[in-house]
Formats: C-alpha cells, sequence, structure tokens
C-alpha cells in the first residue's frame, strides 16, 4: 500500500512501479504529490480527452503558481491530411518546449499521440528565439526579417499567436506561447515601453521591461531552411521534384496546409520528448497510454499507403514522423517510471496499492416530493467527511441552498487544500472536475455533479481567431466563376479571371488573377489567398469595380471604420446607461429548477449549459438583463428560452414572449404548455387564431396577474394590453 500524499517511486532510471486502484480524479491527486518532491514530472495521457480531464484536475488538486503545469498537446490533426494545426496549438507547444529545454520546473501533461511525435531539435526552438527590452536600439528592418524568418505573418492589425504588425513607431507582436499581444512603442529607433495590449478593443494594459519570442513554427523557412528542404526532397523522393505541389510551395516560401508531415526534410535530425526532459525527470504513464502507442503508428501507417496513391504530394514513412512502440519503451528506459491503473493486481514486480475507491452514487429523483432524500441519507451516515464539487458560483449557490434545507450543515471551501487541512465533515468548492473518488486513506470521498445528476463538466480551449465573415471566405477557387466579383483587403472590389501558370526561374506555379478596372491585374499565389475573399456587399451585376492606386477603397474602408466607431460609441452610451439602471434581482435557482430543466429530453450541449449559465447569472443580478442568444435552427434556442421563463415565474413575475408569426406563434405555445403541462403555471396566446371571448379573457387575466406566460404577435403589444408585474420578455 503506498499513500496518495507521498506514492513510491524507484529513484532508479529505467525502474518501473505499477500504481494500482488509482480510480477518477485520484491519479491526479498522487501527480500532484509526486510534483511536490520533484523538479519535473511528465505525465503521458490515453488520448487527448484524458489529457484535458487530467489537466483540469491537476488545476483543482494543485498550486499551479508553486507547481506550474503545462500542456502539450498532439497537431489534432490525421496523419498525412493535407491540413495544418490551430496557430494556437503551434504556439502552445513551442512555448512547453522551449519550457523543457531550458530545465523549468513543472507538470508536463501530453497525450500518447504527442509522446509518439518527433520534434524539432531543441537548438532550432533556442536558437529562433530572441529577446527585446526597453531601451534597446533595434533596426526595424532587420527585426521585420528576422520575425518572418521566425514564421510571424505580417499583418494589418495583430488578432492571433504568430502575428505582427509595423505601424509607424509602434509594432504590435503576438509571440508564440504568449496569452496576449504586445505592443512596443519606439522613439526613432529606441524601444521606449513595452506593454500588454488587448487585441479586440486594442488597449494597452500592464507594462514590461522585456519580453522573450519564440519561433512561431515548428520549423525554418528561411532561406537555408528552404535550401535544406529542397535538398532533402530531391534525395528523398525520386521523379521531377518540381511536379510536386509542396516542393513547389516551400519553394516560393509557403508553408502549405499539411507542411508539417514534411518536418524532417528541414533539419539534419530531428529530437524526441525524452531528449527535451530533465535527465531526473519522472514519468508517470495513464491507463493504456503506452498500449495506444502501438494502435495509433498501426493507423498511421495505414494513412500512409493511402497517401503513397497522391503522386504530386508523396508522404514520408511513418518512421521518419513517429516512434514506435518498442522505441518508446527504449525512451523511457532513461527515466523512472510509473505505470498508473485502476486495476487491483498485485504479481508485477514493484506493484503498490492505493485505498481508493470510487465515488458515491446517488439516487436523485427530481420529480418526487423529496427529490434529494437518498443525497441527504448517504451523507449523514457516512464516515468519510464529503467535498461536493460544483460547475460554477450559481451551481454552488444552488446546493448549498438544497444541503441547508435538508438540515446539513456545508461549508464554503475556495480550494482543495483548505479542506484537506480543516475539520469540515461538508464541504462545498467551484471546480472543473467530471469525475471524484473515495479517498479512503483521508477518510475523504469527492462527489462532482457528474456523480450527482449525470452530468460532465466541459473543458473549453479557447482559441482567437480573426474575424471574418464566414460567408465572405473563399474555401476553394472552384467556388468561383469566371467574372465574379471578389474583394482584395489592399485594393478593393475587382473580377475574378480565372488562372494562369507563370514560370520565375525553374519553378512553374499557379496564380490567380483579379482585374480591377482599367484593366489592371494582380496575381495572388493559390497557396497565399487570405487577403481575397468573396464579395458579400449586393448582388455580383451591382458590385463596384476599383481602380488600383486610387483613393477610392481606401476611402470607403476609412469610412466603414468611422461608421462602426459610431454605432460602437453609440451602443457605449446604452450600455452605460444600463448598466447605471438597477433591475429585479431574480431568487437563486433551487430543486424545484432542477426539476424543471430535469423534464428536458436530451442532453445539453456544452455551448446551451454555458449561455443558460449567463442566462441565470443575468437575472439573479440587480440588473436588467438585454442579452442576445444566437444559434441555428434546432440547436436548443427555446430550451434556454424555457429555463429563463421558469426563472421569472418562480420569481413572481410575468414573461412576455414576442414573434413574429402567427404559426411560430402556435408552435411556441405547444412547447411551452407541454413543458409546463406539470406545473401551476398558466399560458395563453394572442393571435388570430384565437377567438374574440379567448383575446378577452387573455387580456384580463394579464393584468389581474392570473396569467403567468403570455405568447404572442404584434397584439402583444398593443396598447390595450397591461401586464400585473412584468419581469422578462423574451423576442
Amino acid at each position: 500500500m503506498t499513500s496518495l500524499l507521498n506514492p513510491t517511486l524507484s529513484p532508479k532510471n529505467g525502474d518501473v512501479v505499477h500504481w494500482r486502484r488509482l480510480q477518477g480524479c485520484a491519479p491526479a491527486l498522487a501527480v500532484k504529490s509526486l510534483a511536490d518532491n520533484h523538479d519535473q514530472v511528465i505525465v503521458v495521457a490515453e488520448n487527448t480527452a484524458s489529457m484535458q480531464s487530467i489537466l483540469l484536475e491537476l488545476a483543482f488538486f494543485g498550486d499551479t503558481v508553486k507547481r506550474p503545469v503545462h500542456e502539450f498537446p498532439d497537431w489534432e490533426c490525421l496523419p498525412y491530411d493535407r491540413v495544418s494545426p490551430h496557430q494556437d496549438i503551434i504556439s502552445m507547444r513551442l512555448a512547453t518546449l522551449a519550457k523543457l529545454a531550458t530545465n523549468q520546473k513543472g507538470i508536463y501533461v501530453l497525450p500518447a499521440s504527442a509522446l509518439m511525435q518527433r520534434l524539432p531539435p531543441a537548438e532550432y526552438v533556442l536558437g529562433h528565439s530572441f529577446s527585446l527590452k526597453v531601451n534597446q536600439d533595434v533596426d526595424t528592418e532587420a527585426l521585420r526579417s528576422q520575425l518572418i524568418d521566425g514564421g510571424y505573418y505580417s499583418v494589418e492589425q495583430v488578432m492571433a499567436a504568430g502575428e505582427f504588425a509595423f505601424r509607424g513607431g509602434v509594432i504590435d507582436i503576438f509571440p508564440s506561447g504568449a496569452e496576449q499581444p504586445f505592443r512596443l512603442d519606439l522613439f526613432d529607433t529606441v524601444i521606449e515601453s513595452i506593454r500588454h495590449f488587448d487585441p479586440e478593443t486594442q488597449r494597452s494594459t500592464t507594462t514590461l521591461d522585456a519580453i522573450e519570442l519564440l519561433p512561431a513554427r515548428e520549423f525554418p523557412l528561411d532561406q537555408d531552411g528552404i535550401q535544406h528542404f529542397r535538398q532533402a526532397y530531391r534525395a528523398h523522393f525520386a521523379g521531377d521534384a518540381k511536379k510536386a505541389l509542396i516542393y513547389n510551395a516551400v519553394s516560393d516560401g509557403f508553408a502549405a496546409p499539411g507542411i508539417e508531415f514534411f518536418i524532417p526534410l528541414f533539419f539534419e535530425s530531428l529530437s524526441t520528448i525524452f531528449d527535451y526532459c530533465a535527465d531526473d525527470a519522472k514519468f508517470v504513464c495513464m491507463g493504456a497510454a503506452l498500449d495506444n502507442v502501438d494502435t495509433l503508428y498501426s493507423e498511421a501507417s495505414s494513412r500512409f499507403e493511402e497517401a503513397k496513391l497522391v503522386t504530386e504530394w508523396p508522404p514520408l514513412e511513418p518512421k521518419e514522423l513517429f516512434l514506435d512502440q518498442s522505441q518508446v519503451f527504449a525512451g523511457l528506459k532513461d527515466f523512472s517510471r510509473a505505470q498508473a491503473s485502476l486495476l487491483s493486481l498485485t504479481n508485477e514486480k514493484h506493484a503498490y496499492e492505493f485505498d481508493v475507491s470510487a465515488p458515491p452514487t446517488f439516487n436523485l429523483n427530481l420529480r418526487s416530493d423529496a427529490p434529494y432524500a437518498d443525497l441527504v441519507a448517504k451523507l449523514k451516515g457516512s464516515k468519510f467527511r464529503t467535498l461536493i464539487v460544483a460547475e460554477s458560483a450559481g451551481r454552488r449557490e444552488s446546493l448549498m441552498g438544497i444541503l441547508k434545507q435538508n438540515a446539513l450543515d456545508p461549508v464554503l471551501k475556495k480550494t482543495w487544500q483548505e479542506f484537506l487541512g480543516g475539520e469540515s465533515q461538508l464541504g462545498v468548492i467551484v471546480g472543473n472536475l467530471d469525475r471524484g473518488a473515495t479517498l479512503n486513506e483521508l477518510g475523504i470521498q469527492i462527489v462532482t455533479e457528474a456523480e450527482l445528476y449525470g452530468r460532465q463538466s466541459v473543458s473549453k480551449r479557447r482559441r482567437s481567431e480573426r474575424n471574418k465573415d464566414p460567408d465572405a471566405i473563399i474555401k476553394s477557387l472552384a467556388e468561383l466563376k469566371i467574372g465574379d466579383p471578389i474583394v482584395h483587403e489592399d485594393h478593393g472590389v475587382g473580377r475574378y479571371r480565372g488562372l494562369e501558370e507563370l514560370s520565375f526561374g525553374d519553378d512553374d506555379n499557379e496564380f490567380a488573377v483579379v482585374e480591377y478596372q482599367g484593366g489592371d491585374r494582380i496575381y495572388i499565389p493559390v497557396l497565399s489567398l487570405g487577403k481575397v475573399s468573396r464579395y458579400v456587399g449586393g448582388t455580383p451585376e451591382t458590385a463596384p469595380l476599383h481602380k488600383m492606386g486610387s483613393d477610392t477603397w481606401i476611402k470607403l474602408t476609412s469610412k466603414a471604420k468611422e461608421k462602426a466607431y459610431d454605432v460602437a460609441t453609440e451602443l457605449l452610451e446604452v450600455q452605460a446607461l444600463r448598466a447605471a439602471r438597477v433591475g429585479y434581482a431574480f431568487p437563486q435557482i433551487d430543486e424545484s429548477y432542477d426539476s424543471f430543466a430535469a423534464g428536458f429530453g436530451f442532453e445539453e450541449t456544452p455551448d446551451q449549459v454555458q449561455v443558460i449559465d449567463d442566462v441565470i447569472d443575468d437575472m439573479v443580478a440587480p440588473k436588467p438583463m438585454d442579452r442576445l442568444v444566437c444559434g441555428d435552427v434546432g440547436f436548443g434556442k427555446t430550451e434556454i428560452a424555457l429555463r429563463a421563463a421558469y426563472m421569472a415565474i418562480a420569481g413572481g413575475k410575468q414573461v412576455a414572449i414576442l414573434v413574429p408569426t402567427t404559426l411560430l406563434a402556435q408552435q411556441h405555445f405547444d412547447n411551452f404548455a407541454d413543458r409546463f403541462a406539470d406545473w401551476p403555471v398558466r399560458i395563453e396566446l394572442l393571435s388570430r387564431f384565437r377567438s374574440g371571448k379567448q383575446t378577452k379573457d387573455a387580456v384580463a387575466g394579464l393584468e389581474s396577474g392570473h396569467v403567468d406566460i403570455a405568447i404572442g404577435t404584434h397584439k402583444l403589444i398593443q396598447k390595450d394590453i397591461k401586464f400585473k408585474d412584468l419581469g422578462l420578455l423574451i423576442i
């Protein structure tokens, strides 16, 4: 038997200990405890979903300031796909590699698919990194070239990692691995200040003395990198290299989608995650993570056989991109390792069991008179201290209310360490856990809302992307016809004239041709269409034709920006007035709300859960709510309206639902009547489908307060309609 707070690990590299009976979130607690005594702990998860759960659990159990947790994801694209990873993923990977290469302390979590990837050498990551400091004299043209060579994109406005913009005496850079971009103010050629800024508002925030910049790609696309790629490509593949799309793209300096699967051609040799780790790093492999390596390698081999059929995009062999299972085990022999499992097997050498069991389960019947009877009975009769983990502050308050109503005495806790070190029998905390555990050794059971209600907390990876009208994006030139109007960010509206093949030296390349007024033309490489979009300002027949070099397009864009600024100013003024007003604060949700929500016949999507929580937060706050909910047909907007309506009625207020058509009014009336059938709620419909007497009774009921919900068309906003106490309007 071993302890969760001091798990056993062999001090000798190459030795393996087996951690057994680790259920639920317990493996993360063991890893956290291991990291308290070792500088670098590497956790290998079975897959990306498992990695995300472990990251949430480590954040719950650990002090991420004292012992930071770093994520190293895989590319999140299938082997040999002609798709590149999202820039945020590349940024995160490079930041983690830089930390490993400089022996920074912490817990590093990666999926099996990332463990087996061959990586750029540490010399590249560190060699293409550089710093900028206040009072440093910089050559702006040399800095521009250095950023481009490092894989950064020059843009007009910085929005995402890997972008930069030069605007007179101001340089904006969003480095790889950074959470926010930086703004450098120059006085002549000297850096006068460095500040964070918000890419959405463009407002500067905190100041810094210096910043570190990592490369923006996992491969060099400078002249030396391109030359190395060309030589290596010709050595790898027989035939005419100029007929290969990837060869031509790299030769022209373009990072074609899917280029990451040709990374070996940019370097003399590649590294592995084992090369980056400190000599005394400790590995913890979860469940079937190492078994998954063999499966993933087999899948890559199968996809390689399919990819070989595309002669203009020949693939590299899997062994050049990935480690197989035997190579992974060989790499692990240089480190001390723990193999974690929930099984209880003692026949292995160095097997240690933890005193952990599954979290308790509860039989909640939200439609009964005492829906939480089983929960209350088990909590009162439990020999364990219990920590209930709520998904949000609103859910925490709801659970606190339910527990207190059932003669329990829950105590609010801010951290796991606070509960562990205290004596409270029952605690409630906010956290992102989707699985609990019974820690017999500690006399503690951790219960999440997944155990209470069968729901799961959902982790979200936030990625910042440039805002662009999805209708305007050109996904393929096949979507365009000759003569279609298209928009170039720098030159305005022109006409698409098809594709032309042009020769530059020994290379033949295809270009999209855009013609402007007077017959002027620009030629855009087909692999670089980011500045071109579809014209969506009207019908093709009415689209303007701008003249290149004139100031017409500049004036139009400037005028549009001014109008956008005016609209934004007006919206801010309206919002300021609204924020200054005091509104009605609806009561916090209770167990009756849970009973109503249980009537929803489907599992909520993550977006639904988020919007429902946001609406509830709005309604319980003492401010007027003004929230826009967007979603496609069939994506659950009506359920959000139903929850909000229930909140309003439970708070003693009336609800008005305004719809555009009589047919839609009838549909919503039927839906609301069905969901509220078991509740003492009166719902009325105001439309031409109702008789005069029905309408008169409904109007009288609204004025007297006997009608709780009114659904209707424009009839609902006529002067003779009076509500006794309207609290929520849904349009």
